[in-house]
Formats: C-alpha cells, sequence, structure tokens
C-alpha cells in the first residue's frame, strides 16, 4: 500500500462516520432528484444537508485556531483550495470543451458564460439576476448549473473566517470568550437570514433560492452546533439522550424527504425541517448508532465521493440529450448514474485524495497554493472564452452575410416567400441559408434601451423614431418586448412615411386595466404604476394619430376577477385601457401577436438548420394556443383596426421555423430581427390601410 494510501485510510479513521453518513444521504437525494424528480420530488433538500454540515465542520475547524488565539486564514483558504478546485476545475473543463461539441452554438453564450461564472464561485448570483431578467426568462438548466451551491459554500468560507477574525478581536478588547462570541453572532445570523429568506421568498422566490443572505442561516446553524457540542466531535450528555437526538433528526430528515414538494416556498421556514435535522445530527450523532451505520462500506464510500459524485452527475443529465436527440429513457439515467459513481471514484481516488493528504501538499506556504489554484481555474477559463472566441469569428461572417442579402435585391428573402398565398415565392439560391447565424439567435433583436422600461422601477420610457419635427402623422407603438421586437421596422416605416412613432416598452407588462402575474411582488408593482403613467400619457397626448398595440400573448397572463375567466378578463383589460384613447378620438391599432412555438422549438433549430423545418415546425393550431384578446377588445372599441401578421407566419396548416432563408424565431416567443426586417413592407401596408379605414 503507497503512503498516500495509507495515510488517507488514517484520515478516514478519524471521520466522523455519521456524518459520512448524512452526506451519502445528501449527494443520494441530490441525484436521484435529478435522474427522477417525480420520484423524489423533495431530493433537492440534500444541498441544505450540504449546507448544515459545512457550517458545523468548518467552524469546527476554524475553532480549533481561534482557541489557539490566532485565525491564519491563508492557511485556511489554501487548504480549502486544495480539497475543492482540482476536482471541480477538472469537471469544468470537461464539460466545456463538451458543450463545444456536443451543444447547438445558439446555447454556447449561455453555458460557457456559466462554466466562466462557475468558476469563480459566482455562479449562484448568475442564476438569480438571470431568474428576474425578463430577457433571459427562456435560459434553460445549463450543465454547470448545479455549481450555484458550490458558489454558496465558496462565498461562506470566505466570510466565516474573517467574521472569526473580527470575533477574536473583540473577545480579546471585551475580555470575554472567543467562542460564546462566535455562538451569539452566529445566533443573530440564523435569525436574521432567516427572516431575510422567509421575506425574500415570498417577494422574490427565483433570487431567494440561489441568495447567500438566504441560505446563510443554514450554515450558521452547523457553526452553533459547534460552538455548543462539536468541540470535542460529538456532543455532552449520556449516550442514550445523544441517539435519541440523533434519531429525532434522522427522522426529521426522513419526513423532509417526504412531505417537501417544489411547490412550497423554499428556502424559506420551509427549510428549516432539513436544517433541524442535519443539526440534530451533527450535533448527537457523534459515538452513536449513525456512525455504525455511516461505517457501513457502501454508505461510507458514498460518503467520501459525494464532493465528486455531486460534480460528475449533472453535466450528463444535460448534455447527453443533445447528443441523442430524445429525452432521457430510464436505461440511459441508469448509466448516467452509474458512469458519475466511477467518475467520482476516481476523481476521489487519484485526484483529490493524493493532493490533500500528500506532505509535499501540506508543506506549500499559502501564496504558492494561490498561485497554483489560479492558474488551475484558468483552465476553465481559457476553454469557455476560446470557444466564445471562436463563435464570434462565426457570428461575424454570418452578420456579414445577412447585410450582403438585406441591402440587395433578393427575391423571397424571409417573409417575401408569401408562404400562405396560392403562389409561395421560391428562390433556390436561398437553400442553404440561415439568418441570422444560430449563435446568434437569440441576441437578434432590435429593442433599445431608450425605449424599453424593465426591472423594479416603474420609469415610463419613450422613444421617438422617424421625423422629430415635420411629421405628417403622429403614433405611439406600446406594449411588452413583442412590441419592442419591432422597433426597426417602426423606424423604417416612420422615415418611409414622414412619420414620427414613439415607442414605450416593459418587459411582461402591457397596457391593460387587468392585473397580470408577474415573477415577483416589486415587479407586479412596478408594472401596475407603469401602466398608470401609459394612462395618463396618452390621456395628456393632443397630436396622437394612432395608438399601436401589441403583446405576447403567452406570458404574464392577466388575472380573472371571481366569475370572469382569464379570455374574459383579457379582452375587457384592454378595452378599458383604450377607451381612454378613443374617448379623444385616437384610434387604436391591434397587432395580432405571432404564434407562439412550441417548447424548446430553438433548441431543436439549432440541432440542424438543414433538417429543421421537418423537426420542429409547429401546427398553427399549437401556435395560437394562448389568447391575446386583440380581437376581441378591437370589436368592443370604436375606430380600433386589428393588423394580423400570421399571413407571413405560416401556411394554412403549419408555422415553419425558418422562412426564405431565416431563422423565425430566437427563443420560446419571440422573432428574429433578421425575419422583421423582412416583414417590414407587410407590416407597412398593413398600417396604412389599417390608418385609413380607422380614419386617421
Amino acid at each position: 500500500m503507497s503512503s498516500t494510501r495509507t495515510r488517507t485510510t488514517a484520515a478516514q479513521q478519524n471521520l466522523r462516520f455519521d456524518i459520512q453518513g448524512l452526506r451519502a444521504l445528501a449527494v443520494a437525494s441530490v441525484v436521484l432528484y435529478h435522474l427522477w424528480p417525480n420520484r423524489l420530488p423533495a431530493g433537492f433538500i440534500g444541498v441544505d444537508i450540504f449546507f448544515v454540515i459545512s457550517g458545523y465542520l468548518i467552524t469546527s475547524h476554524l475553532f480549533k485556531s481561534l482557541e489557539q488565539g490566532e485565525v491564519r486564514l491563508g492557511r485556511f483558504w489554501s487548504r480549502r483550495a486544495i480539497r475543492l478546485l482540482p476536482s471541480s476545475c477538472l469537471v469544468l473543463v470537461l464539460t466545456g470543451l463538451s458543450i463545444a461539441a456536443f451543444v447547438p452554438r445558439n446555447l454556447w453564450r449561455q453555458f460557457l458564460g456559466e462554466v466562466v461564472t462557475s468558476t469563480l464561485y459566482v455562479q449562484n448570483w448568475n442564476l438569480a439576476h438571470s431568474s428576474i431578467d425578463y430577457l433571459n426568462q427562456d435560459n434553460g438548466a445549463s450543465p454547470v448549473q448545479h455549481f450555484w451551491s458550490l458558489s454558496v459554500e465558496e462565498q461562506f468560507y470566505v466570510v466565516l473566517p474573517l467574521l472569526l477574525v473580527v470575533i477574536l478581536a473583540l473577545s480579546k478588547r471585551l475580555r470575554f470568550s472567543a467562542v460564546k462570541v462566535a455562538r451569539i453572532l452566529l445566533l443573530v445570523v440564523v435569525v436574521v437570514s432567516l427572516a431575510y429568506s422567509i421575506v425574500e421568498t415570498a417577494t422574490s422566490p427565483g433570487p431567494a433560492y440561489f441568495s447567500t443572505a438566504t441560505r446563510a442561516w443554514e450554515f450558521a446553524a452547523g457553526g452553533v452546533a459547534a460552538t455548543y457540542l462539536g468541540r470535542r466531535g460529538h456532543a455532552y450528555g449520556p449516550s442514550a439522550r445523544r441517539s435519541g437526538a440523533a434519531a429525532a433528526g434522522l427522522v426529521l430528515l426522513v419526513v423532509s424527504l417526504v412531505v417537501i414538494t417544489p411547490a412550497l416556498p423554499f428556502p424559506s421556514y420551509v427549510a428549516a425541517l432539513p436544517v433541524a435535522g442535519t443539526f440534530l445530527v451533527v450535533a448527537f450523532g457523534g459515538r452513536t448508532f449513525l456512525e455504525k451505520i455511516g461505517s457501513l462500506a457502501p454508505i461510507a464510500l458514498l460518503g467520501r465521493i459525494s464532493y465528486a459524485l455531486y460534480l460528475w452527475h449533472w453535466p450528463g443529465i444535460v448534455i447527453l440529450p443533445f447528443i441523442t436527440h430524445h429525452a432521457l429513457t430510464t436505461t440511459e439515467k441508469v448509466a448516467i448514474g452509474v458512469a458519475a459513481l466511477i467518475l467520482a471514484w476516481l476523481t476521489t481516488r487519484f485526484l483529490e485524495e493524493p493532493l490533500r493528504f500528500a506532505p509535499r501538499t501540506k508543506s506549500l506556504r499559502p501564496r504558492r497554493v494561490l498561485v497554483l489554484g489560479a492558474a488551475v481555474m484558468a483552465s476553465s477559463v481559457v476553454v469557455a472564452s476560446t470557444s466564445i472566441v471562436v463563435l464570434n469569428v462565426q457570428t461575424a461572417q454570418a452578420a456579414s452575410t445577412a447585410k450582403r442579402l438585406e441591402s440587395g435585391d433578393v427575391a423571397c428573402f424571409g417573409a417575401a416567400s408569401l408562404i400562405s398565398s396560392k403562389t409561395p415565392c421560391k428562390n433556390p439560391k436561398l437553400d442553404g441559408v440561415f439568418l441570422p447565424d444560430v449563435s446568434q439567435m437569440a441576441t437578434d433583436d432590435a429593442n433599445r434601451p431608450a425605449c424599453w422600461s424593465a426591472g423594479n422601477t416603474d420609469s415610463l420610457r419613450v422613444c421617438s423614431l422617424g421625423q422629430k419635427t415635420g411629421f405628417t402623422k403622429h403614433l405611439l407603438a406600446i406594449g411588452d418586448s413583442h412590441n419592442n421586437a419591432l422597433i426597426d421596422a417602426y423606424e423604417t416605416i416612420a422615415e418611409h412615411n414622414g412619420w414620427r412613432i414613439d415607442v414605450a416598452g416593459r418587459g411582461s407588462c402591457y397596457w391593460t386595466t387587468a392585473s397580470q402575474t408577474q415573477l415577483t411582488n416589486e415587479l407586479a408593482t412596478a408594472c401596475a404604476s407603469w401602466k398608470s403613467k401609459v394612462t395618463k400619457y396618452v390621456a395628456a397626448q393632443k397630436s396622437l394619430d394612432a395608438i399601436i398595440v401589441t403583446h405576447s400573448d403567452g406570458s404574464a397572463r392577466v388575472k380573472p376577477t371571481p366569475g370572469q375567466t382569464v379570455n374574459e378578463a383579457t379582452t375587457e383589460g384592454l378595452a378599458k385601457a383604450w377607451a381612454v384613447a378613443t374617448r379623444n378620438g385616437v384610434p387604436i391599432i391591434a397587432i395580432h401577436d405571432n404564434p407562439i412555438p412550441a417548447p424548446n422549438t430553438a433548441t431543436c433549430l439549432a440541432q440542424d438548420l438543414k433538417t429543421a423545418n421537418a423537426r420542429c415546425s409547429f401546427s398553427r393550431a399549437v401556435g395560437a394556443r394562448y389568447f391575446d384578446g386583440q380581437a376581441e377588445a378591437a370589436a368592443r372599441t370604436s375606430k380600433a383596426q386589428v393588423i394580423d401578421l400570421r399571413r407571413y407566419l405560416c401556411t394554412t396548416t403549419t408555422c415553419p421555423v425558418v422562412i426564405g432563408g431565416v431563422i423565425v424565431y430566437r427563443d420560446g416567443t419571440h422573432l428574429t430581427k433578421t425575419f422583421i426586417r423582412s416583414l417590414t413592407p407587410y407590416l407597412e401596408k398593413d398600417l396604412r390601410s389599417a390608418l385609413t379605414k380607422a380614419g386617421a
């Protein structure tokens, strides 16, 4: 047996096997939840178990330094780096290469960007931002999304030692026990962070799930256990009492896995159940029956490789469907689980433990570890950045081609294919042309900050397109992102006709008197205030010739009042809002929303452009599955006209995803800017006709 192996075994003999058992339970719960979410819907609490364990172990470790009168920050952080960085960066590098090899290019920016944020341990804040960013709501789960919890842990590893340095200084000045001061401050963190978690989960559930601030109390709870009970590796008191408390903790964890569901507010107060269970086990489980259970070979092994297993299991779940082009089968899920176990054992046995326990590694100065750690982290950043550079080159080439086709007289380009007419336009020169470049689909958007209101602020931003003075008509276009997606078209139409078209848009919010569903309470308040400002703005305008309205019919649906259906509430809310304009003689031009693609259409298209229409097109019935209320509200409104552009997007039965060499959709609901530019002449014709019919 090698000396490294001997040291590893000796280190394991000093482990608390009840905690190894907890680790095994935590990682098994998470892996089973990710593979079979319907079978174990509460498996995500495994992350909370890990958080409490980390809080307990790290606080216990740091207390040894605290009792000696110093906290050696450099040594602590270097040991954490040696423990965590090699395995995580190996997974990130190989995952980055797999993304470049197997994932469609339209997802590279998101996925590779998350490789970088995961490497820098800020993935949780990236996901928290994306969860409330209207423009990122279509983002799918990336192969490194699970690194959010590791990011939270790393941030804890930075903050806690600094807090203990402050505690040590206070205890010396006040002549109090450092452990007692730490206990008080950790209890304060538990109370404050838990209270914040409850409030934040109720108001902003997306950010709350990933926030370090809403999870800090879970680490602090483990830390509190260390201050009271963990200084000798187990609790004080009779063995029977400790065994009873540990058994109660185990029962709480089992109950958590049974009663908690994703529908409950989380973390909030719900997380208190698994946190309390873990607290009891780490505090009282030492030298009880749980040590015997945790020392059983399969459980001990699973606990030993739990960190590496957590790293390895998720990338396969996300990436394999891109290779097979179908949802994971049971056989494939089992294969992923087995492969993750093998990779986790190999990583632990031949990478993590040799580095962790080697005398040469332990003797490294913190500064040397910092340099080596930065080099290891740079490897995954380089892999991701190189792929993004390649992507940018391809994007620039595609943009050049698009500019040439758009500026030239190319027959049948985009909407000019007139796919619903009796004699559709076909141009063989467009065969094999797919614009914009698939990697640029998601950002092929014409929206502009000056025309856009978003976030928790209720500001009303209005921009002007076309003639600033001397215009022959003055129009105002109001809506959500589907309205602002038409900005290039509005600008071209205004310039062609000597008009002025003002644009006011807001994410997931449009002009209606009805209340709309929103991701957070703050967004709901801001949306309601924005709509009120729109109403006042419209009432104050004296020179408007017409108001253009459009909105997505698939997001931020209205909330019906008692006795109403959603459709009735949608129609009534629009008609009441528009009445503010029509009472002053200003007509409404309602643009029917574009068809909404089937789920995952953008990714389906990107997998193989040549066969995209055959594989990814959807029926008109699917595209019209939501109700936007535009035509119905117009029928109840005087001088209102409706423009329906769907004849340029669908045949009598089918809505293609590529039309005339142009990719139609940039995500799950929005048209690409490139397609909208090809649609502009037809929108202009329809808009002029609608104005004439309305007498404007």
